[in-house]
């Protein structure tokens, strides 16, 4: 029972580490966005045809 306790402790801290990490992550990406914006046009995302002359792309693969 011991071990059992452990590891649901240890997969608790995993996933409270992972929602911290995910917040940080899209604060982040926010900011970013933002100041991206002040540049100009920003276009993220794969749909094609969305892209015009003169935007900024954000492109992230995984």
């Amino acid at each position: 029972m011991n071990f059992m306790l452990v590891f649901g402790a240890f997969c608790m801290a995993a996933y409270a580490l992972q929602i911290v990490f995910g917040m940080q992550q899209l604060k982040h990406f926010n900011t970013t966005y933002r100041e991206m914006r002040h540049l100009g046009r920003v276009a993220i995302g794969r749909r094609a045809g969305k892209v015009k002359s003169g935007d900024y792309c954000n492109v992230c693969g995984g």
